[in-house]
């Protein structure tokens, strides 16, 4: 009985072990990468503002859905940033920058969404979204892959049942 209950506190212990490890240091290249990315995605949020969509008060018009996607993507980069700055991490030399921007993980999501780009008017939307997901999850990290579908399949159900259900908005 003691060895069984022993056993079952182990991994507790290695569970407080991992929350109560610092945050990892962030890549020298990170600022420039929420930075540029800030950049991009505001300008689009802009275009996107142009259609009538959420913010018009329109559930099920065109720019219901960019602009409910890049509004979600802000707020994913505003995440992102507060984090760098709770890290204090430094900026790092511009060479040091450019390495981590031409990295591997990098030119993967932007292989990734290009390829996504072509892919969706060919496969359509939830074909398309969950083989991105699931093939950039599995490119950065081999471990799981059964996870990763069913996060990939989930992902794909869930957008399918808020964009096309309730608020009736024709996927691509």
């Amino acid at each position: 009985m003691a060895e069984v209950q022993s056993q079952e506190l182990e991994p507790a212990l290695d569970e407080e072990d991992a929350a109560s490890q610092p945050l990892p240091a962030q890549g020298p290249g990170e600022y420039l990468l929420v930075g540029l990315l800030f950049l991009i995605v505001g300008a689009l949020f802009l275009e996107a503002l142009k259609l009538p969509g959420i913010y018009q008060g329109h559930t099920n018009h065109a720019g219901t859905l960019p602009q409910a996607v890049i509004s979600l993507i802000l707020l994913l980069l505003i995440m992102q940033a507060v984090g760098l700055i709770r890290r204090r991490g430094s900026l790092g030399s511009l060479r040091e920058a450019g390495r981590y921007l031409l990295s591997k993980d990098v030119i993967v999501l932007i292989i990734g969404v290009t390829a996504y780009a072509f892919l969706v008017e060919l496969l359509h939307f939830e074909i398309t979204t969950f083989l991105f997901l699931w093939s950039c999850m599995m490119l950065l990290d081999w471990r799981r892959p059964w996870m990763k579908l069913i996060v990939s399949f989930s992902t794909v159900a869930g957008l399918v049942l808020l964009f096309h259900t309730l608020f009736h908005v024709v996927l691509p």
